[in-house]
């Protein structure tokens, strides 16, 4: 599947690390993780410019995605909680990973397209990745009826 690997800017190294370990699989489409990483970014651009460029190649990125990993158990996932409900309009399911104290959460992990995964804030990379993986099988029926809902519209 294809997904793409939301969290908050903070959470670059760990979001692409979750990307790469998920091959062979799975395609980590998201690109923001690598390019903060290559720009060393540890905020937002602060020019309109820069922003809109970002913006636009995430929500590209997005609408390339079968899925989202959504790491809201640490940080202020502000944006990410916007691509969550991006990738939710778009009728993706989102396995959404939160914190055991309730980090993460908020009235969007009701819906029916999401797949909640509870971790402790210091989860193992190794173990946060296993728990994702679980999750993105139980989304498998879901990416396969979106996937073939497209086929008949492409095809009508």
């Amino acid at each position: 599947m294809r997904v793409y690997v939301a969290a908050p800017l903070a959470q670059a190294v760990t979001a692409h690390a979750v990307g790469e370990m998920l091959r062979p699989e799975h395609e980590a489409v998201s690109r923001w993780p690598g390019n903060v990483l290559e720009l060393a970014a540890d905020r937002d651009p602060s020019r309109i410019e820069d922003r809109c460029a970002v913006l636009r190649t995430n929500v590209a990125d997005l609408e390339l995605a079968d899925v989202v990993v959504a790491l809201c158990h640490v940080g202020d996932g502000r944006a990410t909680y916007a691509e969550i409900g991006y990738a939710l309009a778009l009728r993706l399911p989102v396995v959404w990973v939160q914190g055991g104290r309730g980090e993460g959460r908020n009235i969007f992990d009701a819906h029916d397209l999401v797949h909640a995964v509870i971790v402790e804030r210091d989860v193992p990379l190794g173990s946060l990745v296993g728990l994702v993986r679980t999750a993105l099988e139980d989304c498998r029926g879901e990416v396969a009826a979106n996937q073939r809902d497209q086929r008949r519209a492409e095809s009508a």
